[in-house]
Formats: structure tokens, C-alpha cells, sequence
């Protein structure tokens, strides 16, 4: 007879990714509506906590500056919950945010078999370049995929020409 054993077990059940989100050309595109509109809301929050911050740098600690100090702080610590769920709120559409500061947002994509993202850019009107995953050199969108119709879960992915 053995002894039992409390050691945790050899295989480890990891808990499924969730499904990612490939978009299209198209898609994406479409997408950016509302894209745009969050992503200003994010910026709004931004501007607004660093205000605040600055805010409160600027006063001297002392009691009659306690009150106002703490206010501040209460108000940036709110416009930083705003900042991260609207970040949530793009990942939960399937995007990557890529830089927070300058809005530039990653659609994911395959591209030659390779994840890529379809990035945007808040300066911008509409996508206009694109790039691999672990590789920072934008490219610029192709005019076919422009034209492709192609459903966000196909897996074969886009071709460079």
C-alpha cells in the first residue's frame, strides 16, 4: 500500500484562452465609428488626470491645503479607473492597445500566415498601415485588402503581395 501524495499534480489543467478576435480589412474599418469615440473618451481622461496631477504638485502640503489635496486625489484616482476601462473596453472589442498615449490601436489579423495588427491611429481618418506582432516597422495597407471581403474568423489570412 502507498502512501497518498500531497504534492500538486504533474499535469496542470491551464484554463482555454478565449477565442481572439481576427478582423478584416473591412471590418475594421467599420469599426471605427465607434472606435474613435472611445478612444477620445480615453484621451479625455487622460488629459483630465494629468491636469489633476498637476494640480496637486503645485500645492504645498499644509493644513488648509489638506482638503483640496485630497479632493484632487480623489479625482485622479477616478479619471485613471476611467482611463483603464476604457482600455478594457477596447480589448473587450478585440483590439490591442498599442500606445496609449499617441490612441494607436492594433487590430489583430493574419497576415502570411503570422499575427499582425491592423493599426490606427487617432490622427488618422481611417487604417492605414499595418505590422507583425513582434516587429515595430509600420507597412502601409495594400489596395487589394481595401477591396477584399473576408469574414473576421477566417484563419487563412491576408496575402502581401
Amino acid at each position: 500500500m502507498s502512501i497518498p501524495s500531497f504534492e500538486p499534480p504533474r499535469r496542470v489543467c491551464r484554463p482555454r484562452r478565449p477565442e481572439r478576435t481576427i478582423f478584416d480589412f473591412p471590418t475594421a474599418q467599420s469599426s471605427l465609428p465607434l472606435i474613435r469615440r472611445i478612444l477620445a473618451d480615453l484621451q479625455a481622461a487622460r488629459v483630465q488626470r494629468g491636469h489633476l496631477e498637476c494640480r496637486f504638485r503645485r500645492l504645498a502640503p499644509t493644513p488648509e491645503t489638506s482638503a483640496e489635496r485630497r479632493r484632487l486625489t480623489e479625482e485622479a484616482q477616478a479619471a485613471r479607473r476611467r482611463v483603464h476601462e476604457h482600455v478594457q473596453e477596447l480589448q473587450r472589442l478585440g483590439t490591442a492597445v498599442l500606445d496609449v498615449g499617441l490612441g494607436i490601436l492594433g487590430f489583430p489579423t493574419i497576415v502570411n500566415g503570422g499575427l499582425a495588427y491592423l493599426v490606427y491611429s487617432q490622427e488618422d481618418d481611417a487604417i492605414r498601415h499595418w505590422r507583425y506582432r513582434d516587429q515595430p516597422k509600420l507597412r502601409p495597407i495594400p489596395e487589394q485588402w481595401r477591396s477584399d471581403v473576408l469574414q473576421p474568423s477566417r484563419a487563412e489570412g491576408l496575402s502581401v503581395s
